[in-house]
């Protein structure tokens, strides 16, 4: 059963299939989640030089009497090695689960959203107790965890922008790291606590709240609140918010009929069975580095949707392409390397118009000097050529 789609450090989509993980091309051998105590809790990131990393979350349980019990939570981080899942290290924090809980930093860091949550419940009775149930800002260096906890004890969500900068939505603000130095950024008055958050291509944050059938978005001064297309009584109207690689976001409603794109919070477009997908019932979004959109629909299968710069045939091309080359990272800020290249290639960039922006020989060309945007990459060598999409930051 197809349950969750996330994307990898080089812009290439996988998800989660039972207890595998599958890439999404299968042009990649798919990797067993190791096998631990139940019930447990996956997250999943890949760095820029191809290594999985896992952080796997299990339920501990002590006994008091036989009445009271005491849940608490142990997580392990674990990394790929191409063979096997190597242990790396683990804490007494609960992981969120999600990729919304989960990111690297530019340095390789990886940082996540946990619980503190003691919880004692009786056995006898339905009534059960939270202590001191908060939420926090952690960090692990590759050699060490680091937690935020006298930064704010209400975070829920977080979000990468295209400046490599981390996002936070907690109670009553939003949280901006820069890699130095932290941000408060306070919500509008009566504006509901944010849920999901998410950077948009031009750096716009969106994100959403219980019971309100609104969509947020604040541009790095100013906020702004745009309905929803339909009117729902749901709880949580929102699933799932995405960002698009050109603007706006793709907004997954909970109501079983499809999805959303807008580009501004103003112009909305549906899109259903009618216009292609697989199945009304969608469950997780993802939008990987040529810009193509994917859906699941659990137990149905993945509906992919092609933006009018991104060609089929241009992207089949780039999912058939070898495993050993790859260009990254994508998105790029500075320069482009192609990994697993033996010899030296003509490597050329071109706009999404045809443009020819930038060539060089070797392995490796400068981007720095393009505008932000999508470009594809030529790659030649006396024996073979192969093209790949990539987003300039």
């Amino acid at each position: 059963l197809l349950f969750r789609l996330w994307k990898d450090g080089f812009g290439e989509v996988w998800y989660k299939n039972n207890l595998r993980i599958v890439h999404s091309a299968c042009n990649k051998p798919p990797l067993d989640v190791p096998a631990n105590r139940s019930p447990t809790y996956e997250n999943f990131v890949m760095d820029h030089k191809g290594t999985m990393w896992l952080m796997l979350g299990v339920d501990h349980y002590t006994y008091y009497s036989s009445q009271f019990y005491k849940k608490k939570y142990w997580t392990y981080l674990k990394k790929y090695n191409g063979e096997e899942w190597i242990k790396v290290d683990s804490t007494d924090r609960q992981i969120y689960f999600g990729d919304e809980f989960l990111t690297l930093d530019e340095n390789e860091n990886i940082w996540f959203v946990y619980q503190k949550r003691p919880w004692i419940r009786s056995y006898g009775h339905d009534m059960h107790e939270f202590e001191n149930l908060t939420s926090h800002i952690g960090m692990y260096d590759g050699h060490e965890w680091t937690f935020f906890e006298d930064l704010d004890s209400t975070v829920q969500f977080m979000t990468k922008d295209r400046l490599n900068r981390l996002w936070f939505s907690t109670a009553q603000k939003l949280l901006k790291f820069n890699g130095q130095h932290w941000e408060h950024i306070h919500y509008l008055h009566n504006m509901p606590e944010l849920r999901e958050i998410e950077a948009d291509a031009e750096g716009n944050i969106w994100g959403y709240g219980i019971r309100e059938d609104s969509l947020y978005k604040y541009d790095g001064n100013n906020w702004f609140v745009y309905p929803l297309p339909v009117k729902t009584d749901l709880y949580v109207p929102i699933g799932k918010i995405k960002a698009d690689v050109t603007k706006g976001v793709w907004v997954l409603l909970n109501d079983d009929n499809g999805v959303y794109y807008t580009p501004d919070g103003q112009e909305w477009t549906h899109y259903t069975i009618e216009d292609g997908l697989i199945n009304n019932y969608v469950q997780d979004i993802e939008v990987d580095g040529n810009g193509v959109v994917w859906f699941s629909s659990p137990g149905v299968g993945i509906s992919r949707f092609y933006p009018e710069s991104v060609t089929t045939n241009t992207y089949d091309h780039f999912d058939n392409t070898p495993n050993t080359w790859q260009a990254f990272p994508n998105p790029a800020t500075n320069s482009i390397t192609i990994k697993g290249l033996e010899e030296e290639a003509t490597l050329e960039v071109f706009d999404i118009h045809g443009n020819l922006a930038t060539s060089s020989k070797g392995k490796s060309v400068v981007v720095s000097q393009l505008k932000t945007g999508m470009y594809i990459l030529s790659v030649t060598t006396a024996a073979d050529k192969h093209t790949f999409k990539f987003l300039k930051e």
